[in-house]
C-alpha cells in the first residue's frame, strides 16, 4: 500500500573540518555514518527531508 510519504535527498560535498553552507556540505564525521569510506572532497547523497515537510490536503 502507498503511504504518500516523500523523502528528499541532497548531494553534498564532504568537508573535513567545518561546514560553511549546510545546504551543500556535510562534515566528514557525519558523512562516515552514511558511508564508511567517504573522503573529504567526495560528493555524498544524504537524506534532506525538512522536518515540517508534508503534503497539503
Amino acid at each position: 500500500a502507498e503511504t504518500g510519504m516523500v523523502t528528499v535527498y541532497a548531494e553534498k560535498e564532504v568537508v573535513e573540518d567545518s561546514v560553511v553552507d549546510e545546504r551543500t556540505e556535510v562534515i566528514l564525521e557525519e558523512a562516515r555514518k552514511v558511508k564508511e569510506d567517504v573522503q573529504p572532497g567526495d560528493m555524498l547523497v544524504v537524506e534532506s527531508t525538512p522536518k515540517d515537510f508534508g503534503r497539503v490536503a
